[in-house]
């Protein structure tokens, strides 16, 4: 029953119609025209008007159905080439029937069964392609020739290769930071030794931390990454869930973890392995047992529906190619009524496409940088209401350190960002 199944009902979703039963009753009309001809021969033996007729027929008949039983057969196993020829070897058999009835009998079966089992979609003026005898399968070199691809393979945009090459960069970029313990000068490029030299404890207080907040955390934790203190609009209370996205070495996590207790949890997430590896370690010295650390893309987070009460961030978002993503992630894991707080670097005009395609400047968190209009409009389209970016002038005296000699800071400044997920 399978096998017949099979064969009028085939896995094989090219078909003629597109349509399943209208495609299932070409098969079915194709089947009891090859029982026709044998039953019509026995109930026509002793007529003698017809014997002449279904003597020529007869032989034709029965090698019709055995050539279309292989052919059939043929097409189960995917050898489609050859079910096309048969079909048509016994097309040319009918040609050869002396009488004008037989001929056409027998062609019209033949051809119900090319059209039923033609290898690819009939429609309009693409029917002869189903008649192709010769042409040869596309086979990707990844896949054996014998092997059979039951799924559509995805197709890759030049918008989505972008994507993945920014990534890479900035995978890259702060990878180096946490494999050399690079000081830096805050979220700026590599290339910023002509910066004014600064102590990371100075660098963290400009952007609204406490000395003591700077001295709480494990040694190597603060790399002065960062372009505020989303500590200080979160509101932490004891016993929430936390994420931070873009955790680093576990700078705001671990002041986080602090806020929220025993009694609530932290979690951070971060792309780069190095930096993972370099958060957990300093979790471990710091004796953090609240504090977890995630590798994964704040566009894909590793983290379930529904189980977070405030989302943290420190000048990462704008490092993300695809915000509104970022941003459908953020409301997917809060909880009804949880909230956003986020520093990042906003742009206040129009970014020249000079500082748009530096990618120094991406990685170092301003080239990416969206316009408040945007970012209103990407947590509204996410569904996020008392949406409130409040943008922090006073942040261009230290984004001028990050890419000196350059006119960046008149474009972009670091924001606050909050939000609230409304409650069910």
């Amino acid at each position: 029953m399978s096998d017949l199944r099979r064969l009028l009902i085939p896995d094989e979703p090219r078909t003629f119609t597109g349509k399943r039963w209208v495609d299932i009753g070409l098969r079915c009309a194709h089947l009891v025209g090859v029982a026709g001809i044998g039953g019509g021969f026995l109930l026509t033996l002793g007529q003698d008007q017809w014997l002449s007729f279904w003597h020529l027929t007869l032989v034709s008949g029965v090698l019709l159905s055995l050539l279309y039983l292989w052919s059939s057969a043929a097409w189960l196993l995917q050898l489609k080439g050859q079910a096309i020829i048969f079909k048509l070897a016994l097309l040319a058999l009918a040609l050869g029937v002396p009488t004008w009835r037989g001929t056409l009998f027998i062609a019209v079966i033949v051809l119900s069964g090319l059209i039923a089992h033609a290898p690819g979609r009939v429609r309009g003026l693409r029917w002869h392609r189903s008649l192709a005898l010769f042409a040869r399968p596309r086979r990707s070199r990844c896949v054996a020739d014998d092997a059979l691809l039951s799924f559509p393979l995805p197709e890759v945009t030049m918008n989505e290769l972008e994507h993945d090459r920014l990534r890479q960069a900035v995978r890259e970029r702060y990878g180096q930071v946490a494999e050399s313990d690079d000081r830096g000068c805050g979220c700026g490029p590599t290339s910023c030794c002509d910066a004014p030299a600064v102590s990371l404890e100075g660098l963290s207080q400009a952007m609204g931390y406490s000395a003591a907040e700077v001295l709480a955390v494990p040694q190597g934790a603060n790399l002065g990454l960062g372009c505020g203190n989303p500590q200080a609009i979160a509101a932490l209370k004891a016993g929430e869930t936390v994420l931070d996205l873009g955790s680093g070495a576990g700078f705001d996590a671990f002041l986080a973890a602090r806020q929220v207790g025993d009694t609530g949890r932290v979690i951070g997430v971060d792309m780069t392995p190095a930096m993972v590896s370099k958060a957990r370690a300093n979790a471990r010295a710091g004796g953090y047992r609240n504090a977890e650390f995630r590798l994964g893309e704040i566009e894909h987070l590793p983290v379930a529906d529904g189980t977070i009460d405030v989302i943290i961030s420190n000048c990462v978002i704008n490092l993300s190619p695809d915000k509104p993503r970022v941003f459908a992630e953020a409301w997917r894991v809060l909880k009804p009524g949880g909230r956003l707080a986020i520093s990042d670097v906003v742009a206040t005009a129009e970014l020249p496409e000079a500082i748009r395609r530096d990618l120094a400047l991406y990685t170092g968190c301003m080239a990416g940088a969206s316009s408040l209009s945007d970012l209103e409009s990407m947590l509204a389209a996410s569904g996020f209401t008392r949406i409130r970016i409040t943008p922090k002038d006073a942040s261009r005296s230290f984004i001028r350190d990050w890419a000196p000699g350059t006119d960046v800071a008149d474009y972009v400044v670091s924001a606050n960002i909050e939000a609230i997920k409304p409650a069910a």
